[in-house]
């Protein structure tokens, strides 16, 4: 029943972890996709979260699953082969997950794409250290070369796209950053960023790159060393002051300045080659 309360009520707030692997035709075939469900799946137990929605494109079915067991049976009779797209959700929104590897499944060979992953969860299910350490054990199930870890409020979507309810039905206005970052992916492998946010996930690519090694020789934010990667933490005042550094920069990807490099022209023609 509607009331004035849920009208006035408080917005929360969702906290999302987001990482990405870039990959040729042959990497993309031989991710382990079943390893990674099964960590995901005990990382879910652990938050305490029971998935409702379960949808794997692929040849599967078009409906998707309603339960874990229905879900897992499904995956098991096609030894997880050939996912492309996998979707988990559960009721009241506590939490969503988007993963994607369409290398694999292209006619066209393939030498630049990506492998992503997006986690989408309730403020009141984890916390910001919580989701890190979360990306930190996540790293031995996907080898990512970039990630991030920024919070969002509940009305927009796991694609960060502007969510519009109606009365029976719901829509979404699309976000034009994350759609052209979502072409550029792939980018990471040579050290392109998406932008910046408070806790970067980088590999030594993203290090080595001449403007980012001189805004973290200044001393701005902190490093803390892991196997594969580096997290990179920063204020709300240093992600502000880093943006105003490269605002300009063809390093990140959501700039102007990234349409003109060379990578990103590579990219384009290689999607050029699937149209």
């Amino acid at each position: 029943m509607f009331s004035l309360k849920n009208l006035f009520r408080k917005r929360k707030t969702n906290r999302l972890l987001k990482v990405y692997r870039a990959v040729n035709q042959a990497e993309a075939a031989a991710f382990q996709t079943k390893d990674l469900i099964d960590f995901l799946l005990s990382e879910m137990d652990t938050l305490g979260v029971q998935p409702t929605n379960f949808y794997a494109l692929g040849p599967y079915p078009n409906d998707g699953w309603t339960t874990r067991a229905g879900f897992l049976k499904g995956l098991q009779k096609k030894a997880y082969q050939h996912i492309h797209t996998l979707f988990i959700s559960t009721e009241g929104d506590q939490l969503f997950l988007n993963f994607n590897n369409w290398a694999h499944n292209r006619t066209e060979v393939v030498e630049r794409d990506a492998i992503s992953l997006e986690l989408m969860i309730d403020e009141a299910i984890i916390s910001i250290a919580d989701l890190c350490a979360l990306g930190k054990r996540l790293y031995a199930h996907f080898s990512f070369q970039y990630g991030y870890i920024f919070q969002q409020k509940a009305g927009y979507s796991i694609t960060e796209g502007k969510m519009k309810y109606g009365l029976l039905s719901y829509s979404e206005r699309e976000n034009p950053l994350y759609n052209k970052w979502q072409r550029y992916e792939s980018a990471v492998q040579a050290g392109y960023l998406r932008s910046i946010y408070n806790l970067n996930f980088l590999s030594e690519a993203h290090l080595a790159q001449a403007p980012l090694r001189a805004i973290i020789g200044q001393g701005i934010g902190q490093l803390e060393s892991q196997e594969g990667f580096t997290i990179w933490r920063l204020s709300d005042q240093e992600v502000d002051k880093v943006l105003a550094k490269l605002q300009h920069s063809p390093l990140i990807v959501e700039n102007m300045a990234f349409d003109q490099t060379e990578i990103c022209a590579a990219i384009n023609r290689e999607i050029k080659k699937l149209s």
